[in-house]
């Protein structure tokens, strides 16, 4: 018989002989919380007590403690003894629920930690938030990538970029720094490089840029009045394939190698999976040690059940949170 099972037939005793939860445990000198924690499964009677149940019910310690009617007293008794010492073990105790948000977590953690690995281990051109690859050949920078779910790649060679995507290609894009391209009267001009874009015939950018500690830089055209401003580290979400001048400045002028995946948020994550894996194991003892601020004797003292869907509460919030800090952090 398993844990749930003595926890069915003290119910159904109880139920037959028309008492309360209450009246038993009255009977008996415990909690009804504790009568209702045996009938749940989430702890079983010693032996003393189910000697003790066995003679309020009326029936015989092995029908009580065996579903087989062969076995005798002693072999019965023997039988729940081992059936009682496993329930104190920390994850055979356990209901069905409890296992299962342990082993979400615990899958979630070796998964998620994998993930990290894998994308924190590669480094490249962050554009449109995608990482783009370096490798170099013939006096060619080559940054390969997948947008849309087609490659794509930056080819820089000397001042000039192309870029293509799939079956497109834009550019290719020449770059090269212009003083006069500097907004007059801007309040960072000093700060500001001067930088031109053309497109075949056409500028496609022209104007100025701050670059502070190669971490974040202002991107202004040259009447100061449109800004691009983009951070090197985290690029802006792909709106569209085709480069923006961000894109090409932030290539030509020396792109910050970099990573997707931010250290942090898997940290949270994984702190919060292991809470949640403490909660659970050791709920026992964490709401006693709560209990002994506050009480003298808190080692007999039973969760009501508003604390118990506290705790449900919170083994179901947490482990989601966890979830979208895992995944919040791998973008």
């Amino acid at each position: 018989m398993n844990i749930y099972k003595y926890g069915n037939k003290i119910r159904e005793l109880r139920t037959r002989m028309n008492l309360t939860q209450q009246q038993l445990a009255d009977k008996l000198n415990v909690s009804a919380k504790t009568v209702s924690h045996w009938e749940t499964g989430y702890t079983l009677p010693d032996m003393e007590m189910m000697m003790k149940l066995s003679e309020v019910f009326n029936v015989s310690l092995n029908d009580l403690v065996s579903e087989n009617s062969d076995l005798s007293q002693q072999q019965a008794v023997e039988e729940y003894s081992e059936q009682y010492t496993r329930s104190k073990g920390r994850f055979s105790r356990l209901n069905w629920f409890q296992k299962a948000v342990l082993i979400f977590v615990t899958a979630m953690c070796l998964v998620f930690t994998i993930a990290y690995i894998v994308v924190l281990s590669k480094e490249g051109f962050l554009c449109k938030n995608t990482i783009f690859t370096l490798s170099e050949v013939n006096n060619e920078k080559i940054y390969s990538g997948k947008l849309d779910g087609k490659p794509a790649v930056f080819t820089v060679r000397g001042n000039t970029a192309v870029f293509t995507c799939g079956d497109e290609t834009y550019g290719p894009y020449v770059f090269r720094e212009d003083p006069s391209a500097i907004p007059e009267e801007h309040g960072w001009s000093d700060l500001m490089t001067g930088v031109e874009i053309t497109l075949g015939d056409h500028v496609f950018f022209r104007g100025g840029v701050v670059d502070f500690d190669n971490r974040t830089r202002y991107l202004y055209s040259e009447d100061g009045k449109t800004d691009y401003n983009f951070s090197v580290i985290s690029s802006d979400d792909m709106i569209s394939i085709e480069p923006s001048p961000s894109d090409i400045v932030n290539l030509m002028m020396g792109p910050k190698i970099t990573h997707k995946g931010e250290i942090g948020a898997w940290f949270a994550g994984f702190v919060f999976c292991i809470l949640t894996a403490i909660s659970i194991l050791f709920e026992k003892e964490l709401f006693r040690w709560h209990l002994s601020f506050s009480i003298r004797d808190p080692e007999h003292a039973e969760p009501s059940d508003w604390e118990m869907f506290g705790r449900y509460l919170s083994w179901t919030i947490i482990p989601i949170l966890a979830l979208q800090l895992f995944i919040i952090g791998l973008r």
